[in-house]
C-alpha cells in the first residue's frame, strides 16, 4: 500500500492482518516489512500473508492462494503475489533514515559493480525496498536489510 507515514502502513495491513478484511479472518504477524521507495517519492509498504490464526496446527501447511484470501476492508490495501526475482541485500542495523539507506544504497552498489553484477532498470535509476525485522514500535535498533533487484 502507499503510503506518507509509517505509521499509516503498519495500522493499514496491520487491520487487514487482524480482521480488517471481507471475511474478518485473523492471520498470523510475519516478518519482514517491507518498504519500497522511489527517487519521486513514492512509498509503498508490504507485509507478507501468515496463516490464518482461526484453524489448528496443521491445517495451515497448503500455502495459501491469493483467490482463498479474503477482500481487504480499506480501499489502499492490496493484495498481490511476489517473488520471481532475484536480489542482491546488505544488512543494516539502526534506523531507515534516507541517509542511512542512501549510504547502504552506495555500498551495496560498490560491490556488485566490483563482482560485474549489474541491477535492474528500476534500481538504476534509484528504487531499492527495506526489510525491516522485529517488533513494529520496538525502541531498540532493528535488523534491516536493503536490497536491491539485481538482472539475471
Amino acid at each position: 500500500m502507499d503510503y506518507q507515514r509509517r505509521e499509516e502502513g503498519y495500522a493499514s495491513l496491520g487491520g487487514y492482518i487482524d480482521g480488517g478484511n471481507a471475511s474478518g479472518a485473523r492471520f498470523a504477524y510475519s516478518q519482514p516489512v517491507v518498504m519500497c521507495y522511489t527517487p519521486e517519492g513514492r512509498k509503498i509498504m508490504q507485509m507478507f500473508v501468515g496463516a490464518r490464526r482461526d484453524t489448528a496446527a496443521g491445517d495451515n501447511a497448503a500455502a495459501l492462494s491469493i483467490a482463498s484470501l479474503p477482500a481487504p476492508n480499506e480501499p489502499s490495501v492490496r493484495l498481490n503475489v511476489s517473488g520471481g526475482e532475484l536480489v542482491a541485500v546488505m544488512q543494516f542495523e539502526g534506523y531507515i533514515t534516507p541517509a542511512n539507506a542512501e549510504s547502504v544504497r552506495q555500498r551495496l552498489l560498490a560491490c556488485l559493480r566490483q563482482d560485474g553484477i549489474q541491477v535492474a532498470e528500476a534500481e538504476a535509476a534509484g528504487c531499492f525496498r527495506c526489510a525491516q525485522y522485529g517488533a513494529v514500535y520496538q525502541l531498540g535498533e532493528r535488523l534491516n536489510e536493503l536490497m536491491l533487484q539485481v538482472k539475471v
